[in-house]
């Protein structure tokens, strides 16, 4: 996978992650075919209750270039996230790009697909 921001395309940073709903995703950076394109317009709280869940979608979001905040209280965990402006990330197959697109608009993200 590679992500870059949006507008600015000055570098392109490479990232290894977990996938929230698959484990670790084995990355080759051969020439990546399938872009996704996402943002969550306004700033968003989500509620998650256990602690190693909200920790890989935390470290997710990061990757991914995502402003995001982890705060626990009361036997549950808040995630802030914030992503005002349309980002990218490539990915080498289809089926990358459709885990992603789900797991970030089930956490509100708008999403776009492109080939």
């Amino acid at each position: 996978m590679i992500t870059r921001p949006r507008p600015a395309q000055e570098s392109i940073l490479l990232f290894t992650f977990a996938v929230v709903t698959s484990g670790l995703l084995g990355l080759d950076f051969a020439a990546a075919d399938e872009l996704l394109r996402f943002r969550l317009p306004k700033a968003k709280s989500v509620h998650v209750k256990d602690e190693a869940t909200a920790k890989s979608y935390d470290k997710s979001l990061k990757t991914l270039g995502v402003s995001s905040k982890l705060h626990g209280h009361d036997g549950h965990f808040d995630l802030s996230i914030h992503c005002p402006q349309w980002r990218e990330a490539e990915f080498k197959t289809h089926a990358e790009v459709d885990k992603w697109s789900k797991w970030l608009t089930s956490l509100g993200f708008e999403t776009k697909h492109q080939h």
